[in-house]
């Protein structure tokens, strides 16, 4: 079982929009119903809440997905080193 940052891409869309930085994440940034809440530091030793999820295969991500009906990315974060991300794909994703 490995563990994975998750959040949707209607989620990050929402973040990116205010300008804001978004430090703690609270329940209505919960991506699913399987996905734990998590303290951890980013790159800028800010002190941050994720969303987490532990999965074992490539298929269980697939099947995730099929669950709320979108596609998985897997992604690494840029602000978190070491992290892989999935992302649950509910919007296109908007570019700044």
């Amino acid at each position: 079982m490995s563990e994975y940052m998750i959040t949707k891409s209607s989620i990050i869309n929402r973040c990116n929009k205010d300008g804001k930085l978004h430090l703690l994440f609270t329940e209505r940034e919960r991506p699913c119903s399987e996905a734990y809440l998590k303290e951890l530091y980013d790159n800028d030793g800010n002190k941050c809440s994720r969303y987490f999820i532990d999965i074992s295969s490539i298929e269980e991500a697939d099947e995730l997905g099929d669950k709320y009906d979108v596609d998985v990315l897997i992604t690494r974060n840029l602000d978190f080193d070491g992290i892989i991300s999935l992302v649950l794909y509910d919007e296109e994703i908007k570019q700044n």
